[in-house]
This record gives structure tokens, C-alpha cells and sequence, in this order.
């Protein structure tokens, strides 16, 4: 059950429980194994060492870091790690941990990523201008991706702001928009082509209490793309009243199209973005999805990239 106003008390014990379980693995977790790297290193290090660095690198990768820790802490994690053990054992030892941490991230990222790797990616530029931002939601495997067992969002990103704190939003859960760092931002248009579908005037949703079920989208956009017109991008969450095309406009890199909002299936404001081909071109929900890249990079979770420049943008 909702209420117009307040939380009930399914919605408090949600967040209760995934602020208690994430930071207990983010943070609980991390800390015990460096007490002991730090404590315990001097002996047998070598057989253990390769097995906690793996534990590390699977955290900071896997989990979703900046939905309660400011983003400055997944790195701190991993320089921690390198310290506990150069203590432990001096040089060699830091340097070894630095060694298998850089090897398990190359390695279970591959993994996670490895269905990508069969598909053309389409590269995207970044659909904003200035500002860094971070993947919530991303990769070639549902471990990283929600969407990912969706045939046609297979490779869709949620994209998040970060703010000066590298935090995505001012508190847990604000119930206030304007809150979030990335909520009302410029959405630029990541690639030349002609917009196919145009839905605007849905309203948006309080944040993790209201999720519009019946329109999923919200207000998106949906173009067909110049360079590769069997393949469709959609943009997805946007602010009613603030998109500036029209079905049937052809549209260029770097050109405004709307404004970042809370509309649709969601639970609080972000960019979700994914290109298909098939299906339907007035339709984000159907055909088979395609991987992108955005500076020739294809993003995964706690991935981050910066917006245009004023040059990029100009």
C-alpha cells in the first residue's frame, strides 16, 4: 500500500535493509580483510594474499558503489589494501597485492563483460555536457546489469551524477528531486539520425515510493541512427515538458533534446539508455539489444565518464 504523503512501512524497512546489507558488504567486509592483511601478513602472505585481493576486486566491481558511500571510497578501499600489505611485508608485499588486484579486475571484468564481446557495439558521445557521471547500471552480464536478462535492454545504462562529493545525490533516499545531482540536466543527443517516436507530459514519481508501471519509458525519446539505420537509440526517465523535438526531426550529435526527470518505472532520477535493432521504431521495449560505447569505451557498473566539453559541445 502507498500513501499520497509519507513512507509506509514496507517502503522504510526496504531502505532499512539495503542500507544496512550494502554498507555491511561495502564497508564491513573491506575493513575486516585489510585488519587482517595489516595484522596477519607476515605469514604465509602468499597464500592468501591472491585469494583476498580477488574478494576485493569483486566488491569494488560487482556492488553498486555511491548508492550510500561517496564514490572517493572504492578507490580508498583498494590503496588501504595495498598499504595493510606493504606493512605486512614490506615492498614486495604491496607490490604484489597491486599486482593481483590490477589482474582480478582485468579478469572478472572480462568475464562480466564477456557476452559484449559477440555483438557490433555502436559508439555514442556522452549525452551530457560537463560534469562526471557514473553507471548504476551496466555491462554484458545481469551480475552488473538488471536489465540484462531484458532481450532488448540487454546493454542498457542507468546513468547517475555525481556531485562535488562524489555522491549521487544529497542523502539516502531524499524524497526532494532536486536532491539528486543529476536531476534536471541537460540530456544531449548522442548521435546523428532522425527521431522515430516522441512521448512527453507524464508526470514525475516520488522517489522509491511511486514507480508508473504503466508507462515503464516515461517520457523517452526514441532515433533512428544515421550510421547504422537498422539500429535504434532510446532515451529513457525525462522531464515532461522539457523535450525539444518532434517525431520526424532529424537530429545531430551534441544537439539539446531534453532534461533529466523522474518519470516512468523508476525509483529515482537517471539516464537509462540503450540501443536496439528490430522491433518496432516507435517502441524503446522491443527488438535485440546492442552494446555501446561511449569514447570508444564500453561501460560497466561504478564505470564513470565526463560530459562534453564546451569545444565537444560547441
Amino acid at each position: 500500500m502507498r500513501l499520497a504523503v509519507g513512507l509506509t512501512a514496507k517502503p522504510l524497512v526496504r531502505i532499512a535493509l539495503m542500507v544496512i546489507s550494502i554498507l555491511s558488504i561495502e564497508g564491513t567486509i573491506p575493513a575486516y580483510v585489510i585488519y587482517l592483511t595489516y595484522t596477519y601478513g607476515g605469514t604465509g602472505w602468499w597464500l592468501w594474499l591472491p585469494g583476498t585481493t580477488v574478494t576485493i576486486a569483486a566488491i569494488v566491481l560487482v556492488l553498486p558503489w555511491c548508492q550510500f558511500l561517496p564514490y572517493f571510497a572504492r578507490p580508498t578501499v583498494l590503496l588501504a589494501m595495498i598499504v595493510a600489505a606493504g606493512h605486512a611485508r614490506g615492498l614486495v608485499s604491496a607490490c604484489a597485492c597491486a599486482a593481483f588486484l590490477l589482474a582480478a579486475y582485468a579478469l572478472i571484468r572480462s568475464w562480466l563483460n564477456r557476452s559484449s564481446l559477440r555483438h557490433e557495439a555502436i559508439e555514442i558521445s556522452p549525452p551530457f555536457a560537463s560534469g562526471v557521471y557514473f553507471v548504476a547500471q551496466g555491462g554484458g552480464s545481469s551480475e552488473v546489469n538488471h536489465h540484462f536478462p531484458v532481450e532488448c535492454q540487454r546493454f542498457a545504462l542507468d546513468i547517475l551524477r555525481l556531485n562535488w562529493l562524489t555522491m549521487r545525490a544529497w542523502g539516502f533516499f531524499p524524497r526532494q528531486l532536486g536532491r539528486y545531482a543529476i536531476y534536471g540536466t541537460q540530456v544531449l543527443c548522442p548521435v546523428a539520425g532522425v527521431v522515430t517516436a516522441v512521448v512527453d507530459g507524464l508526470p514525475d514519481m516520488d522517489p522509491l515510493v511511486q514507480q508508473d508501471a504503466d508507462h515503464i519509458a516515461g517520457n523517452h525519446i526514441v532515433i533512428r541512427c544515421a550510421a547504422r539505420t537498422d539500429t535504434f537509440l532510446g532515451l529513457a526517465h525525462l522531464l515532461a515538458g522539457s523535450l525539444q523535438v518532434r517525431e520526424g526531426d532529424a537530429v545531430s550529435a551534441g544537439q539539446l533534446l531534453a532534461r533529466v526527470g523522474n518519470s516512468g518505472n523508476t525509483t529515482e532520477p537517471h539516464l537509462h539508455i540503450h540501443a536496439k535493432t528490430g522491433g518496432t521504431p516507435d517502441s524503446m521495449l522491443d527488438g535485440e539489444g546492442v552494446p555501446l560505447r561511449i569514447r570508444g569505451r564500453f561501460l560497466m557498473r561504478n564505470d564513470l565518464f565526463r560530459g562534453l566539453s564546451r569545444r565537444e559541445v560547441c
